[in-house]
């Protein structure tokens, strides 16, 4: 969850599925960009409408680092695979996976690649490369990367990253999350962009994608509350401002500039490795931009209630390492805001029952105190409801009938951020546990 205010959702710039009015009033089932960039079309056979022939687009070396993926895995790699653009690879680096990720990359590898030689190429001893070399035809375009155990030091997925980028040949370099997947022209589109803005990396907000009941329910009040609470994305596009951040499932960065940077390296102690690289680019004087792409990617950030309230523990926790205070400011503010109302509200049902004491309104009217305190309570709880409701359709693409557990959402908020507080904010050196792992905060 990426915590950003509510002016990012207006500020920071968005792909959409249109073509700029002043190229061609034709509609089309491909993803183009902003009408920013009128000249740059993408269609779905591949047609590139702009001043580049295809064999002067650069190899992108597309890195997937995978950690008990099992129910995705397959989804985003066939995603990747299927991309609009001539000259790429997929490097999918298994983290020592205890389900069954590694086995369904091997089994994907088999099927869209031809029986050749492996062709070896130095590696550590913890690192085993499962495929033959890089080759930009469709055929031998995945290559696996199975990863034995990690060094001391290195912290998240930072290890698995490194291998993938050690491993790649091309001169843009697309780090992405196993539970992400992207549309056909994601990579052309992005690409075009960033070639146009001579940008030097290019960072996304995706589509977030909900499957369980809890994620439904929890999700669109934490992204209210995060447009309130959270930082001002469309300052990352600033060059004067100090905002400084990467988001993990859509990362794409020339390589020189990685090397720069010095690589995954200088991460490798990193919790959230994304933010921290983020810093390293901007501050050293790169340009870098952050764009919205719903149309173009999608992320699973939570699973279930297990996965969901963990998520919220990892996304909290640097956080309250920095400063204990802003995560009890925002806790208090959820409780007051979104919680209480609900549970005054049989209190005030009560009240207006006994209430004699009479108040007199705008116009001579009168109002029992009780009644006046109902209304006041109820209007409170249909504007967290409705808001939810808005939440749910406009930005999840889920049935708004969600945001009747408002009250659940707004408890379970309120106790991971307490839970939170006391984990963390007494002990910072309590690890985080992720994925079968345990990461110091």
């Amino acid at each position: 969850m990426n915590i950003i205010s509510l002016k990012s959702h207006f500020a920071v710039p968005a792909f959409r599925a249109a073509i700029s009015n002043s190229l061609t009033r034709k509609r089309s089932s491909s993803h183009y960009l902003t009408n920013r960039f009128p000249s740059t079309t993408v269609t779905s056979n591949t047609t590139i409408a702009m001043e580049h022939s295809s064999n002067k687009l650069p190899f992108v070396s597309i890195i997937v680092p995978a950690r008990n993926e099992e129910q995705n895995i397959e989804n985003c790699i066939r995603s990747l695979l299927t991309q609009n653009y001539p000259h790429f690879e997929v490097i999918a680096v298994d983290d020592n996976s205890t389900d069954n990720t590694l086995e369904i990359l091997m089994n994907i590898r088999a099927k869209v690649s031809q029986s050749e030689p492996s062709v070896e190429r130095p590696l550590p001893s913890s690192v085993s490369l499962l495929t033959s070399s890089a080759s930009s035809t469709s055929n031998t375009r995945l290559h696996v990367i199975s990863l034995k155990d990690k060094p001391q030091g290195w912290k998240g997925k930072t290890w698995a990253m490194q291998q993938g980028y050690l491993q790649s040949k091309g001169d843009i370099l697309l780090f992405t999350d196993a539970d992400t997947t992207f549309s056909a022209d994601a990579i052309i589109s992005t690409l075009t962009y960033m070639q146009r803005e001579r940008l030097d990396a290019l960072t996304s907000i995706s589509f977030s994608e909900l499957r369980d009941f809890m994620s439904k329910t929890v999700m669109p009040l934490w992204d209210i509350f995060s447009m309130i609470f959270g930082r001002d994305a469309s300052k990352m596009n600033d060059p004067h401002s100090k905002v400084a951040y990467l988001l993990g499932a859509f990362i794409m960065i020339k390589k020189e500039v990685l090397e720069d940077i010095g690589t995954f390296d200088s991460v490798r102690d990193a919790i959230q490795e994304d933010k921290v690289l983020g810093e390293h680019l901007k501050y050293g004087g790169f340009k870098v931009r952050i764009i919205r792409a719903y149309d173009l990617i999608s992320a699973l950030w939570s699973r279930d209630a297990y996965t969901l309230w963990y998520g919220i523990e990892r996304t909290l926790a640097p956080i309250i390492k920095d400063n204990a205070l802003i995560i009890l400011w925002n806790s208090l503010i959820m409780f007051f805001m979104a919680l209480l109302p609900f549970l005054s509200l049989p209190y005030t049902i009560w009240l207006t029952a006994i209430s004699r004491e009479q108040l007199i309104l705008f116009g001579g009217a009168s109002l029992s105190y009780g009644l006046f305190l109902f209304c006041l309570n109820l209007s409170c709880c249909i504007v967290i409801v409705v808001a939810i409701a808005a939440k749910d359709i406009a930005r999840y693409k889920i049935s708004p009938l969600y945001s009747v557990f408002a009250e659940l959402s707004s408890f379970f908020l309120i106790i991971a951020y307490v839970n939170a507080l006391l984990k963390f904010g007494l002990n910072h050196q309590k690890p985080i546990p992720w994925k079968g792992r345990k990461t110091q905060a």
